[in-house]
């Protein structure tokens, strides 16, 4: 299960985009559209599988489509060092 590190990443929602940055190396990366959705459900406690569910639900996308896209984005978040995937970096 991806996680947020709460000590090192902080974020915040500026017209529709949600910018998340890394205290330590003041790296940021933006979110917009379906990704936005993506980090308020990763947030709130969901997991991978939880959020392709409701991705494709409010999006009406095929159940694999919505998966593929949450998968892309949660590695790519893990790659920036802004997710943790079962508590490791």
């Amino acid at each position: 299960m991806y996680k947020i590190n709460p000590e090192k990443v902080f974020w915040r929602k500026i017209e529709g985009k949600t910018f998340v940055c890394d205290s330590e190396t003041g790296f940021s990366y933006e979110l917009e559209g379906a990704g936005v959705l993506i980090w308020d459900w990763l947030v709130a406690g969901k997991s991978s599988e939880e959020i392709a569910l409701e991705l494709a639900r409010e999006h009406e996308l095929i159940l694999q489509t919505a998966r593929e896209d949450v998968e892309a984005l949660l590695l790519q978040l893990k790659e920036a060092g802004l997710v943790d995937l079962d508590g490791k970096i």
